[in-house]
């Protein structure tokens, strides 16, 4: 096994509670890491908190946030830091999902894109930039940004997604840049189709077996590997670009896409309106 390196580091997990989420912070916490789980979601993130300390006493605490809010956000790192006295990483995760083509805009939609902006750039960026003001050393460890592989191909009704997924692909050279003379870094890892929960929503809603539901759906089809990809493999991921040998990848992204890049996409599919994390 290879030694990542990850152990006592501290670790900030923004969308903490959800599928790719939670299983980035089991993987760290299997790494050795202490986890700070940030969610605006209070239940879930009780729940997990509750669930990961009995594997992992005292390595995991929740924190409750509203990304939008940057009271809230300058409070995750200060409490952060009062339990674990450090903050050696931030994972970039919490993300929303608002469908709709611009076509069809109104007002509502237009919310939704300063919602989207406000919880996937600017709630991450004021994070980041009240760690290295509160913890300096901060910036001599690692910024990871979750993208998507919806911010390098165009699909139905994302025309709010795309953007913020493609800015932090494209964001992490300037976290990269200014982490660099710290000894800091910064890696963008983008996941192709996850199974999180809302695909295990619609897999029980039509009494499918996962397997069937790959079958019928078209843009895994249209992957080379022709199946969703598990969070864990994503956290696996991310876990690497967080570790020392992230640094070497400094300023670059990390796409695990099960071939959609070379496989094609389905324009055909849609996305309902979901929150992803």
């Amino acid at each position: 096994m290879i030694d990542l390196e990850l152990e006592n580091k501290v670790v900030i997990i923004t969308g903490g509670s959800g599928g790719i989420g939670s299983a980035c912070g089991r993987e760290f916490l299997r790494q050795g890491a202490f986890v700070s789980i940030v969610d605006i979601d209070k239940k879930s993130g009780m729940l997990l908190e509750e669930e990961l300390l009995v594997e992992y006493p005292g390595r995991a605490r929740f924190f409750e946030c509203d990304l939008t809010n940057i009271d809230s956000t300058c409070s995750v790192v200060a409490s952060t830091i009062a339990v674990f006295g450090q903050i050696d990483c931030i994972i970039c995760n919490a993300a929303i999902f608002h469908a709709n083509s611009l076509k069809n805009w109104d007002e509502d939609d237009l919310e939704q894109l300063r919602r989207h902006f406000e919880v996937g750039i600017l709630g991450h960026m004021n994070m980041v930039r009240h760690a290295w003001a509160d913890c300096p050393g901060s910036r001599g460890g690692s910024v990871i940004t979750i993208g998507s592989t919806a911010g390098r191909f165009a699909e139905p009704k994302a025309m709010a997604y795309l953007p913020i997924k493609a800015a932090l692909i494209e964001g992490v050279k300037q976290f990269a840049f200014e982490m660099a003379d710290a000894g800091g870094w910064a890696v963008c890892v983008s996941p192709g189709h996850t199974f999180t929960r809302e695909h295990a929503k619609r897999v029980k809603k039509t009494g499918q077996t996962k397997k069937e539901y790959e079958m019928t759906a078209g843009n895994i089809q249209n992957t080379l590997l022709k199946r969703f990809l598990e969070p864990e493999e994503i956290a696996v991921w991310v876990a690497i670009a967080a570790s020392h040998y992230g640094r070497l990848m400094t300023g670059t992204e990390i796409l695990v896409d099960a071939g959609i890049a070379a496989g094609g996409f389905n324009s055909a599919y849609v996305i309902p309106n979901t929150e992803l994390s």
